[in-house]
């Protein structure tokens, strides 16, 4: 009967969604998880850059390899800003899909 048909349909639809926003719910699950790697990438580069730092302090009164430490640093600060460009990213992409699946 018709009555039969709409009820058939709405319980795909209702399947469907349930559907959409599992998988919604395991991409957004993924960026969470992608974001703390950047994260803690971050954090780990922060401490690279400031124990870098440090050393450079140390080797400047003798002026050892000033210009190699700083080129190493120079890079290692290259790296931390396209990672937090990332986390930027991935931080839009999480609230984007907070935004949708409410």
């Amino acid at each position: 009967s018709m009555q039969c048909k709409m009820c058939a349909m709405s319980s795909q639809a209702l399947a469907d969604a349930a559907k959409k926003i599992n998988a919604e719910q395991k991409l957004r699950q993924q960026a969470q998880e992608d974001l703390e790697i950047e994260r803690a990438n971050t954090k780990c580069l922060q401490k690279i850059v400031e124990s870098l730092k440090n050393r450079l302090d140390d080797v400047k009164p003798k002026g050892l390899n000033d210009s190699l430490l700083e080129a190493e640093l120079a890079k290692l600060q290259q790296d931390n800003t396209e990672l937090n460009i990332q986390k930027d990213t991935l931080q839009g992409q999480l609230d984007a899909l907070h935004e949708r699946c409410g």
